[in-house]
């Protein structure tokens, strides 16, 4: 594989992670598109993100992402493992897939709250804020991919 063919499939890789680490719900395929220059391929940056993790599923139903990974669309069926083979097929080593998928997993709360301390001076201390952060982390932490929960003050 090319080189810059490999790095659009690693930051492809990392786009399914961070779906994934935020409860991205419609993290589909036309949500994805790569840019051509001549023989050049890159992915284009991210859009139309949003996560799903702050809205509670009614009783007995079950969160799915738009796009299978690995064949799961079940959201807390998903782990380190399936993005492993998911990296697998996408020409990563398994071992930096596995090293990749859970540096993602575990690093994506700390990451949110550092973009909430941006948006809180941007947007004020819109309480949604925190309960995005809160929810993702939440997650992380149900998952074992972080220790403990992450919260974003309201205020300084």
């Amino acid at each position: 594989m090319r080189d810059d063919g490999r790095a659009a499939s690693t930051q492809f890789f990392h786009a399914l992670c961070f779906a994934l680490a935020i409860q991205g719900t419609d993290a589909h395929v036309k949500n994805y598109s790569i840019m051509l220059s001549g023989l050049s391929v890159t992915l284009s940056p991210l859009y139309d993100l949003g996560s799903h993790a702050p809205y509670k599923m009614p009783e007995g139903e079950t969160m799915k992402l738009a796009m299978s990974i690995d064949g799961e669309y079940r959201v807390n069926g998903i782990g380190v493992k399936h993005l492993t083979r998911a990296g697998l097929s996408l020409g990563l080593r398994e071992e930096e897939a596995r090293e990749r998928a859970f540096r993602m997993l575990r690093d994506t709360p700390e990451a949110m709250s550092q973009a909430a301390k941006d948006a809180r001076l941007r947007l004020g201390d819109d309480p949604f804020i925190a309960v995005m952060v809160d929810s993702i982390a939440e997650y992380a932490g149900s998952k074992g991919w972080i220790e403990r929960s992450t919260t974003v003050p309201l205020a300084d």
